[in-house]
């Protein structure tokens, strides 16, 4: 599907149109959702429509797009049960190419339109401009995104895992509290993308999220970037505040945290204890009330020959949370390339 251009002007603003998506299909669920982001719907999508039947009992769509065939209710009895309680609410048909027929036959029985599968994403999103300006809606219905913060924190993170799910499930648990974590887990697996949903839940979302990598830091640079330098004022020495300054309030995310030095890890844990610190080769006291966050691969094996450090670590609320490798949820390969395809598209 090609990527779909957010351009509605031709039909009048649709922005926070209800739109729900019935396909028993989920990877293609998945894509639609990610085509539809730039149209900024109210967007919801189940797997068949005795769910669709569900949610509509608390949540009114003002758009229905459905596949035709699916187990259980199909797509057309899905539009006929629709009809018989909100003629005037728009469905729009999903088909194969082999029920076509089927399909011309809905459309005149009301359905406001039809596509067949594979379908341009484009061609879908002007026949849902149409079928919501058809109906009577406009932007100025007073509609609200009612996308809740259960949604919004973890929207970046693209995943149909049950792994994830349960991942995520113990990030929400951990969010509102104070404690330190870290993220393990194979590059590439989304440990930052986790890290930055966990501040986006927390009592901090509202206040800064300062991330550095102690990879990509020189050692004798890093510990003045986090903790400040005094300086004398000059272009040869000039005054530099430090990240925990910055993040006051909010979140310090330390990538590759196990490629820092101990000593800089020893100083950074009481200054964390203690929500205050002083710039390098200063006596000057800064407050610094901060949670941190940090990632790596190596959590265990780096804290075996390192035990005093470790130690310490024990007076903070410290826990570990394994993000999955990829090979252990293979069903979001798909997705993340589907997604990086997509944002590579935005920027040619």
């Amino acid at each position: 599907m090609p990527q779909a251009h957010a351009n509605s002007n031709e039909f009048g603003s649709t922005e926070n149109a209800k739109v729900l998506i019935v396909d028993d299909d989920i990877d293609l669920l998945k894509l639609i959702s990610i085509r539809l982001k730039p149209m900024r719907f109210e967007l919801k999508t189940v797997t068949s429509a005795e769910e669709a039947l569900g949610l509509m009992s608390m949540w009114q769509p003002d758009l229905i797009v459905t596949d035709l065939q699916m187990p259980g209710i199909s797509g057309m009895e899905l539009f006929e049960k629709v009809h018989a309680q909100n003629p005037l609410l728009p469905v729009i048909i999903l088909t194969a190419h082999g029920t076509i027929p089927e399909a011309v036959e809905a459309t005149q029985s009301g359905v406001a339109s039809y596509l067949t599968k594979p379908f341009d994403s484009e061609a879908l999103i002007k026949q849902m401009q149409i079928a919501l300006v058809s109906s009577g809606f406009t932007a100025t219905q007073n509609h609200t995104v009612t996308t809740s913060n259960e949604e919004q924190w973890r929207e970046h993170i693209i995943s149909k895992s049950p792994m994830m799910d349960a991942l995520l499930d113990q990030v929400q648990s951990l969010a509102q509290s104070n404690a330190l974590i870290l993220f393990e887990g194979e590059p590439g697996t989304g440990k930052d993308e986790v890290a930055r949903a966990l501040h986006l839940h927390s009592k901090r979302a509202s206040k800064p999220l300062v991330h550095l990598s102690c990879i990509s830091m020189p050692a004798e640079l890093l510990e003045a970037e986090v903790f400040g330098r005094v300086g004398s004022k000059t272009p040869e020495a000039p005054e530099l505040a430090g990240l925990l300054q910055r993040a006051h309030g909010g979140t310090l995310l330390l990538s590759d945290f196990n490629e820092a030095r101990p000593h800089f890890l020893h100083r950074l844990m009481i200054a964390l204890i203690e929500k205050k610190s002083k710039p390098i080769d200063s006596d000057v006291v800064y407050p610094c009330d901060v949670r941190g966050i940090a990632t790596t691969a190596l959590v265990g094996r780096y804290g075996q020959p390192n035990n005093t450090l470790w130690n310490l670590g024990a007076k903070l609320d410290v826990t570990i949370l394994t993000v999955p490798a990829l090979e252990d949820r293979r069903e979001d390969i798909p997705l993340i390339v589907a997604d990086c395809l997509s944002k590579l598209s935005d920027k040619s």
